[in-house]
């Protein structure tokens, strides 16, 4: 069964666009710092997760699937089970900021299932994969909801980051390249303000995931 807890708004089930840029960050004590400019925005920490992902190969868009558990664990908690696709609908400078995602929450028999059909897509090889450790925080900065992770992730090569900072915001699906590109300009800037630094993106997940198991 899927875990009741709510899901991070960045993983709404109806389809939408995904705003988003990753950086790396330099060490433990940017992050520290990250978070001390994210309280001092007033952005609300709302959980810890440790976090595996499986990411489908496929040259035209991402399929995923994510099983995702509290790093504080209650009782009754479980682990939440997500399908997820996503894709680059807009060409040229935004395709790199711009996604449109759908996730879905299933049970745990779905995951499986997914997964087992992934592995068989795949020739009955592993599924590529990564964990990482997530802290979600949410708050609003120029009229955008915006969603900050903090991530150390495992399982990639080492000449990966082993600390990355994400910020996200949604927009309708319907939503123009105006639109889109106004909020590509309000995270970049956000960026800039809790690093003290000219963002520079880094690679996706999926793509660093694929040239670490490229590289097996």
């Amino acid at each position: 069964m899927a875990d009741k807890q709510k899901l991070h708004p960045a993983e709404a089930d109806s389809p939408h666009l995904e705003i988003e840029l990753k950086v790396a960050l330099l060490n433990k004590a940017e992050e520290k710092e990250v978070k001390k400019r994210l309280k001092g925005l007033k952005f609300k920490r709302e959980r810890s997760s440790l976090i595996i992902d499986f990411i489908q190969p496929n040259a035209v868009d991402t399929k995923r699937i994510r099983l995702e558990t509290s790093l504080h664990p209650v009782a009754g908690s479980n682990v939440t089970c997500v399908l997820g696709n996503k894709s680059h609908p807009i060409a040229g400078a935004l395709s790199d900021f711009v996604r449109r995602e759908s996730e879905n929450t299933v049970n745990a028999e779905d995951a499986l299932r997914a997964l087992a059909g992934a592995m068989l897509s795949n020739d009955g090889e592993p599924v590529p994969y990564y964990t990482k450790r997530r802290h979600y925080f949410r708050g609003n900065v120029g009229g955008y909801e915006m969603c900050v992770s903090l991530d150390k992730p495992r399982g990639l090569l080492r000449r990966f980051s082993k600390r990355y900072l994400e910020v996200e915001v949604q927009l309708p699906e319907s939503s123009n390249k105006a639109a889109s590109a106004a909020a590509v300009k309000a995270v970049n800037e956000f960026v800039e303000k809790l690093t003290g630094r000219k963002p520079q993106p880094e690679p996706s997940y999926r793509r660093m995931v694929r040239e670490t198991w490229d590289s097996r």
